[in-house]
């Protein structure tokens, strides 16, 4: 009896088992070697998933793909045949997307069902901006119905994640333009490149890759606009012909953004690193007369485009893709706007006012005052027969030189605070044109921080931000003893030849 109850034991939990197999599933990827790390719409390598002939039919079930990033474009799923049998469906009414888990269902055939299939998952776009954490990226699978083989429900879809630029820069040997703040003159051609971060980060066309809806772009940002009498012209095309200009190339003080497009027209070579090169043109003409062009340097960034913020997301499918989050590379320098300045030399001064000697019988107190002129208004070039100054206000730095060997200096843009309260100078710490500014050295010792248990014996540099500064010097004790010179005006190169034999 009791063999008879074991043997329909083991026929009934034979038939159980056979009634409700389930197809297994060993599972493949071809993972997508890189991707751009500001990616908001970047591909994940292929998934296959393979039926094990003999584990039994399929059962109608559902898939989960869960990508750990929210997904932004669906690709496809497909049924791949393996043999003439007829195989499972998969509805497409199924295959939905929710934030980072894709799933669809499989129907199996019910009339003859195939023990051999794959399924195809492909195309799959997901957004790893913002996300550094999640690549390498593998997907975590789960199924409802039938099985995956242990071991293989996480397979890998990207391998890394890379910036799509690595660097912005003017090339070596390219000198950005320069332009004389006074006179305008000045410009020409600075030569950027942009490299690209790894190989296949700069994409390819809409027309090779169909599931793109539009070409990659970079966005080039000045850092402003130039002012008004300068321009700053992009190229139609790059150095290699690949990429072109989309929007207006030409940047003026009344353009209404400071930026440009350019669009790949044709396929990079994806074997390689490659680079954007561009010759960017500075045109700059005289300001209106009295007009000084304030001293700047106007750089520019590049971010891969297009950019989410100004393409609005709709995740999954987006109408946009590739898209990317705006990350600024740079910067390169464009072109700078320089203010001629004048170098100013006191070969010698002196004072111990500060020393601690006061009161001590014999010991004389020295000092040295300077006295800084902006001759900048002048009788004009009727009356002096000469090229009339341009009218300008501008700052100045004071650097000493005591026989400590030490340098100090003191800027009255940012220390004018400090320095004994002058009318002379405005609030910006600037000398106007025809006026005069004098201080004595003891006062710009003790602005300039220096200790007052020492003296100095020295030389002095003065810089202005302004052209035609002449200056005086006197060392005097105030009583019986002065004397005084005018500052020299330095306007040679010193590296190798002495002012005096200066031609």
């Amino acid at each position: 009896m009791k063999t008879k109850l074991l043997l329909a034991a083991v026929m009934f939990f034979a038939f159980s088992v056979a009634a409700f197999a389930a197809a297994t599933y060993t599972v493949g990827s071809v993972p997508v070697t890189t991707v751009v790390s500001s990616g908001e719409t970047e591909k994940t390598g292929d998934i296959l998933f393979t039926t094990v002939p003999t584990s039994g039919l399929t059962v109608t079930g559902t898939f989960t793909i869960d990508y750990g990033v929210p997904i932004t474009f669906i690709g496809s799923v497909t049924i791949v045949t393996g043999d003439t049998l007829t195989a499972p469906t998969i509805p497409p009414s199924s295959i939905t997307a929710v934030g980072s888990q894709l799933s669809f269902a499989i129907t199996p055939s019910a009339t003859t069902p195939s023990l051999s299939y794959g399924i195809s998952v492909k195309g799959v776009r997901v957004n790893v901006a913002g996300e550094p954490g999640a690549v390498p990226l593998n997907a975590l699978i789960s199924t409802t119905g039938n099985a995956i083989v242990v071991g293989e429900s996480q397979p890998r879809v990207i391998n890394a994640a890379a910036p799509g630029i690595a660097s912005f820069t003017d090339l070596l040997g390219s000198f950005p333009p320069s332009i004389n703040a006074l006179t305008g003159a000045g410009g020409g051609v600075v030569t950027t490149d942009a490299k690209e971060g790894f190989r296949s980060a700069f994409g390819v066309t809409v027309a090779t890759d169909p599931s793109q809806t539009t070409s990659q772009e970079i966005k080039i940002t000045l850092s402003q606009l130039p002012p008004a009498g300068i321009s700053v012209t992009f190229p139609n095309r790059d150095h290699s012909g690949m990429w072109a200009l989309v929007t207006a190339g030409t940047i003026t003080s009344l353009s209404s953004s400071p930026s440009v497009y350019y669009q790949i027209v044709t396929d990079t070579d994806q074997t390689t690193v490659e680079d954007i090169k561009l010759d960017v043109e500075v045109d700059a003409t005289a300001p209106h007369p009295g007009t000084v062009y304030p001293t700047m340097t106007v750089t520019a960034v590049v971010s891969l485009a297009p950019i989410d913020t100004e393409v609005p997301p709709s995740p999954p499918n987006p109408a946009t893709i590739p898209r990317y989050q705006y990350v600024a590379v740079g910067p390169a320098t464009i072109f700078s706007i320089y203010h001629p300045s004048t170098v100013l030399m006191v070969p010698f001064a002196y004072s111990n006012v500060n020393a601690g000697t006061q009161g001590v019988i014999g010991t004389p107190l020295y000092d040295t005052a300077l006295a800084i002129s902006n001759t900048t208004i002048d009788p004009g070039a009727l009356a002096m027969g000469l090229d009339s100054a341009v009218p300008q206000s501008g700052v100045f730095t004071i650097y000493l030189y005591g026989d400590d060997g030490q340098g100090n200096k003191i800027a009255t843009s940012v220390s004018s605070s400090l320095l004994p309260a002058k009318k002379i100078l405005d609030t910006t710490g600037s000398l106007a044109a025809g006026d005069t500014y004098t201080i004595l050295l003891s006062q710009v010792m003790t602005a300039a921080g220096l200790p007052l248990t020492t003296d100095f014996n020295g030389y002095i540099f003065i810089i202005t931000q302004f052209t035609n500064a002449h200056g005086e010097y006197f060392v005097s004790d105030f009583s019986g003893f002065t004397h005084g010179a005018l500052m020299q005006v330095l306007s040679y190169d010193r590296s190798d030849t002495p002012e005096e034999l200066a031609p």
